[in-house]
């Protein structure tokens, strides 16, 4: 049987608590998550329903086949409380040394019967319709641990609301996000303030209150004093004021 990649593999999910935390999730099923994860990373031009072949020349965690009918109730009978269950242990691994950043993409489809399936602002510039898929990763460690599928007519700009209500979920205590300008918004701004999450996010420059600081420096901003030699851009850091408003209806 073969067994270095999956070796290798197995050792890169202990080492990352990866292993451990599907066992706390899923107790009766993480040796078969496990072996699932291996076979789609190292045939993932392969449909799962080969994994058969694969068992047959691979010694992977789970040991045994895993046949097509098993995998699918192998994937219904996950729920959404074990996800977050997951995802809160793999965050906490890392909150301490971790910036996190948020990005969507757009998934298109043919499909007539999935709810989420929507017209939206297409990322892949086709005509089709799509859904959305948010995912947060960590810039030190480049692992996954958060995602979600949305509606695909629900903008980037909207989708901060349901990453804070999720965060809240998690318990992940404190987080600073990196986010591009997509996510900008005077109610994305306001609810990270809210939350008391710090935060770093791209802006489109002709934004009032960006034209107004570029301006005072927009004739000696490529000077030498300006320069970030370890990002090789030139670039100032301007205190400014937010105005920050929240509705507390039951206040007045």
């Amino acid at each position: 049987l073969y067994y270095g990649a999956t070796y290798l593999l197995e050792s890169f999910a202990n080492n990352l608590g990866v292993a451990k935390d599907l066992r706390v999730c899923f107790p009766d099923s993480y040796k078969q998550l496990l072996s699932v994860a291996l076979y789609l990373i190292l045939e993932e031009s392969n449909p799962l329903y080969r994994f058969a072949k694969w068992h047959q020349t691979h010694k992977h965690p789970y040991g045994e086949d895993i046949s097509s009918p098993r995998s699918s109730e192998l994937f219904s009978g996950i729920t959404d409380a074990q996800i977050n269950e997951f995802f809160r242990l793999q965050g906490q691994r890392r909150i301490k040394e971790e910036y996190w950043a948020y990005d969507s993409t757009s998934i298109s489809s043919y499909s007539e019967t999935l709810k989420q399936v929507q017209y939206g602002l297409n990322k892949e510039n086709d005509k089709l319709p799509q859904l959305n898929l948010l995912m947060v990763f960590g810039e030190q460690s480049g692992l996954p641990f958060y995602y979600r599928k949305l509606a695909g007519n629900i903008p980037d700009s909207k989708t901060v609301k349901h990453l804070l209500e999720e965060l809240d979920i998690l318990k992940l205590g404190k987080t600073k996000f990196v986010m591009d300008r997509g996510f900008y918004s005077a109610d994305n701004i306001n609810g990270l303030y809210k939350e008391h999450i710090k935060f770093l996010v791209g802006v489109r420059i002709s934004l009032r209150f960006v034209r107004k600081q570029l301006d005072k420096v927009y004739d000696d901003i490529r000077s030498f004093q300006n320069f970030a030699p370890d990002i090789r851009t030139y670039g100032v850091t301007v205190p400014i004021e937010w105005e920050y408003s929240q509705e507390r209806p039951y206040k007045g």
